[in-house]
């Protein structure tokens, strides 16, 4: 592949029988493809492109471009500006892009261009707008010799102009299109030039054709705007009294009360021996040892002594009806039906 570039002034620049890279760049150029699918560039300026030979895609860009397809199946974009966009040869894809272009259809050789009795072998117009896009008829051809017919193209509806004298399509565009004769322009070629005829003066008025069929009901109307709030209304009826509700469920127990302080300790019924408690009574005939100004019994809870006559009996099986002391009885204080002291073998005794 050769890459081939202009500069900022006009050029001419060709490209070879190969696949080229073609780019313009500044000024009005004028390129030539020649042979191979070329990728061409007008760049800035009004450029005069050929495609030629092979499936070349071509870009006018900036400003009015005149392009020419060629042979094979090329895509066209015209970019900005004011296009002439001349697809020749078999079936080619042409977008004008912004600004007024002119897409240039026919049946004969003026323009290299053909029609056909298929629709895939004429050219597609991909982007013709109405009021402001042409559609250019040559060798003669008028807007009263063509038709606008619907086609499917893959599987869509599509709009085709049709020759009404041979039937064969000229061109093919997406969608339907109503179109009117003010879409159409007549070329013709005069030692090389194109041009186009003025329009001539507008005839006189024709008769009034026949009344047309009904029309397709209108789309709905728009909702219309919220009204002003009325006044306000009289003061209704008093409303019917409410039903009495029902009774409420039972309530939950209390939480149990906290224990009260505990009381003080109260006295003794009698007294206390020596000040330890719980001093036991033998009997009801016996009370527990008291001290006396005789003797004290020093501090052993339980400890016999006479009342009167004797120490504390020592142990060593010396029982409390043997004898007071270690030298004589107890002359009668302890009778046999006391209660046997308690066992003292583990006291500690002193005189």
């Amino acid at each position: 592949m050769v890459f081939i570039i202009g500069t900022a002034d006009i050029d001419l620049l060709v490209g070879t029988a190969n696949p080229d890279t073609i780019a313009g760049l500044a000024a009005p150029d004028k390129i030539s493809g020649l042979g191979g699918s070329d990728l061409i560039f007008g760049g800035f300026g009004n450029d005069i492109i050929y495609g030629n030979k092979g499936e070349d895609t071509i870009y006018g860009e900036s400003n009015d471009d005149i392009i020419y397809g060629g042979r094979g199946k090329d895509s066209i974009f015209g970019g900005k500006g004011n296009d002439f966009l001349v697809g020749e040869e078999e079936s080619d894809t042409l977008t004008g892009g912004a600004g007024n272009d002119i897409f240039v259809v026919g049946r004969g050789d003026g323009f290299n261009v053909r029609g056909s009795s298929a629709i895939s072998g004429v050219d597609l117009i991909t982007d013709f707008t109405q009021s402001q896009d042409k559609i250019a008829l040559v060798d003669g051809q008028t807007a009263f010799d063509v038709a606008a017919v619907t086609v499917n193209l893959n599987g869509s509806a599509a709009t085709a102009i049709q020759e009404l004298s041979s039937g064969n399509y000229l061109v093919v565009l997406p969608g339907l299109v109503n179109f009117t004769g003010a879409d159409f322009i007549q070329l013709q070629v005069a030692e090389g030039f194109i041009t186009i005829p003025p329009q001539g003066a507008t005839g006189p008025t024709g008769p009034a054709g026949p009344t047309g069929a009904t029309g397709l009901p209108g789309l709905p109307g728009q909702p219309g705007r919220t009204g002003a709030t009325g006044p306000v209304g009289p003061t209704g009826a008093p409303g019917l009294p409410g039903i009495p509700g029902q009774p409420g469920a039972p309530g939950l127990p209390g939480i149990p009360g906290q224990p009260g302080p505990t009381g003080a300790t109260g006295p003794m019924r009698s007294h206390r021996c020596n000040g330890i408690t719980g001093c036991p009574r033998p009997s009801r005939s016996h009370r527990c040892h008291r001290p006396s100004r005789s003797h004290r019994c020093d501090g052993i809870t339980g400890c016999h002594r006479c009342y009167r006559c004797h120490r504390c009996h020592r142990s060593g099986g010396i029982t409390g009806r043997d004898r007071a002391s270690r030298t004589n009885r107890c002359n009668g204080c302890h009778r046999p039906d006391w209660p046997s002291r308690p066992d003292r073998s583990n006291w500690s005794w002193r005189w």
